[in-house]
């Protein structure tokens, strides 16, 4: 099990970043050239766990590689925007469940709630700037 982020930044990108984007990039072009993840997986000699992860990556440096089910399962570069739709539909969908998910959640057991959710505004300084954790009410009305 990989370590959880402590950090703000993007994550590094490293060979195996790079090898998986040339892959895509070069033979998945478009929906139906889709790569299943298990092959790239196993042409990668990585998990498919591993390879999720990469393409999360690419995605918090705004390189887009989308991924489709059904008859053409698989990740694969996209050549449109009519090709990003689909897969930016699925993720507003994921979201949608994931929130009202943890809306119950949070609603049975409070405690659970992130904690810059239950606190009182936060100010802290850092090498002289002034770092904000959660706006105060008044900064919220006046935006």
């Amino acid at each position: 099990m990989s370590k959880p982020r402590l950090s703000l930044s993007k994550p590094h990108i490293s060979m195996t970043h790079h090898w998986l984007r040339n892959i895509i990039q070069g033979e998945a072009r478009g929906a139906q050239a889709a790569i299943p993840l298990p092959v790239l997986a196993e042409r990668m000699s990585i998990s498919t766990r591993k390879v999720q992860q990469l393409k999360a990556d690419w995605l918090e440096h705004g390189v887009v590689i989308c991924s489709s089910c059904g008859a053409n399962n698989g990740l694969f570069w996209p050549t449109d925007a009519a090709e990003i739709e689909p897969y930016a539909r699925n993720m507003e969908a994921r979201r949608d469940a994931v929130s009202a998910a943890l809306g119950i959640v949070y609603a049975k057991i409070e405690a659970l709630r992130p904690v810059v959710k239950r606190t009182p505004p936060l100010r802290h300084y850092n090498k002289g700037a002034q770092v904000t954790a959660q706006m105060t009410m008044a900064e919220e009305l006046s935006a």
